[in-house]
């Protein structure tokens, strides 16, 4: 996405049509350029304003930092500075970024720099975040059980492959 993509009349990120008449569904995917030296977003896709509740206008007046989590700040800080070199990237970069309403949403980045501009895409994993903790917290608490067994070829009475087989019981 560069500069050309920038819808000017509605500060969303557009892309050019596509020549076969295909379109990218990008409801999910939070666009944004950044300038790094200010520390603030300069576009912003309507996704943002979906996800985090907050008006491009108010996410681009301040500070991206300022949404960013407390326990987060010092890895984003850490992220940002390795894209201060054009060419470098960053991928599967997780933080949380504060919404509107005082909650918080993890977003997974894809960021690269052309030296003076950051160029990134999120998405918002919280909820596939959410699902991992109940996992491990079921795991934790021995509800979830996972036992193997052995496929067996009738012919020869061989195993051939091992079945995993995971039951998750009630909390009680």
């Amino acid at each position: 996405v560069s500069a050309a993509g920038h819808s000017a009349g509605s500060g969303a990120l557009a892309m050019p049509p596509d020549p076969a008449g295909f379109s990218f569904d990008l409801e999910r995917d939070l666009l944004c350029t950044a300038d790094p030296a200010a520390g603030r977003f300069t576009s912003l896709n309507d996704a943002w304003e979906r996800v985090l509740g907050w008006s491009r206008e108010e996410l681009m007046a301040r500070p991206y930092k300022e949404f960013v989590h407390p326990d987060d700040v010092r890895a984003t800080n850490a992220a940002t500075a390795l894209l201060s070199q054009p060419g470098e990237q960053l991928t599967r970069f997780e933080n949380r970024y504060r919404t509107s309403d005082g909650g918080w949403r993890w977003l997974r980045w894809s960021v690269r720099s052309d030296g003076a501009t950051l160029i990134g895409i999120a998405i918002d994993v919280t909820d596939e975040r959410r699902a991992e903790s109940r996992i491990k917290a079921a795991i934790g608490d021995g509800r979830l059980i996972a036992h193997a067994q052995p496929i067996v070829e009738l012919a020869s009475g061989r195993p051939v492959a091992r079945e995993l087989l995971v039951r998750m019981r009630d909390p009680d």
